[in-house]
């Protein structure tokens, strides 16, 4: 049996979900940044794939991008990678039963939970709500279960 399969049953099934859950939001903001950082690099020829693009949803996007500002594609480029790295390093923190993990995800959760309820208030969806409840559910999983597995490996 590999070390990997071996240490994934020796912990909660919580953590393990925690962890799945912050390794697939680095993944996605990791990506959602080099396709920004790709837009913001070609930025003066955003407008020549908006015409000849079949697919609704790309020619709306490739719309709304070529009306932002090239500062505003180099933020909108940054700051999902740098959220991504962080939600990667908890993950790998969580992992290893690290305390400073649990205070990373307590402080960076506990922080947008008001912002999510604030957004959830002023523009309801599903997605939001999903969002809110699994953060929710996140928090308080690190709040009351993290420390007692600090001593599994």
């Amino acid at each position: 049996m590999s070390n990997f399969v071996r240490r994934t049953k020796q912990r909660p099934l919580g953590l393990v979900l925690l962890v799945i859950y912050k390794v697939g939001i680095a993944i996605v903001l990791l990506l959602i940044s080099v396709a920004i950082r790709f837009a913001w690099l070609h930025y003066s020829h955003l407008s020549d794939y908006t015409l000849p693009s079949h697919r609704f949803i790309i020619r709306w996007v490739l719309q709304h991008i070529a009306q932002l500002s090239p500062h505003t594609l180099q933020f909108a480029a940054i700051a999902p990678g740098l959220y991504g790295v962080l939600s990667a390093i908890e993950a790998l923190g969580l992992w290893y039963a690290q305390t400073w993990a649990r205070w990373l995800v307590l402080v960076g959760v506990g922080a947008s939970l008001p912002l999510e309820v604030l957004e959830l208030l002023y523009t309801a969806s599903w997605l939001k709500f999903g969002l809110l409840v699994v953060n929710s559910l996140a928090f308080w999983y690190v709040l009351r279960r993290f420390p007692q597995h600090s001593s599994t490996d």
